[in-house]
C-alpha cells in the first residue's frame, strides 16, 4: 500500500509542477508589452520633435497670409438654381389650418 501512495504522490507532484509552468510565459508577455509601450513612447517623441522642427521652420520662414478658418458650411458648394425655378408651396385650402 505504501507503493500506491508514493505513485499517487508522484502524480500529484507532476500535476502541481504543470500548474506552476505558465508563470514564465506571463513574464515574457509582460516583457513584450513593455517593448510595445517603449516603442510607442519613442515614436511619439520622434513625431513631436518633427512637429516642433516643422513649426520652427514655418516661423523662421516669415509671416504668410492667414488662412481663414474653415467652418462646416464653408466647405459646401453653394446651391444655385435657375431664376424663377424656385418651387412654390401649394396654396392652402380655406378652412384648414
Amino acid at each position: 500500500m505504501t507503493e500506491k501512495l508514493s505513485r499517487d504522490r508522484q502524480k500529484a507532484e507532476e500535476a502541481f509542477a504543470r500548474t506552476q509552468g505558465p508563470a514564465r510565459p506571463r513574464s515574457r508577455a509582460e516583457e513584450e508589452l513593455d517593448q510595445i509601450v517603449q516603442a510607442r513612447a519613442e515614436k511619439t517623441q520622434r513625431l513631436k520633435q518633427a512637429r516642433l522642427d516643422r513649426e520652427a521652420a514655418d516661423r523662421a520662414a516669415g509671416p504668410t497670409a492667414p488662412r481663414p478658418a474653415a467652418s462646416a458650411g464653408a466647405r459646401l458648394a453653394p446651391i444655385t438654381t435657375a431664376p424663377g425655378a424656385a418651387r412654390k408651396a401649394p396654396p392652402r385650402k380655406p378652412g384648414k389650418a
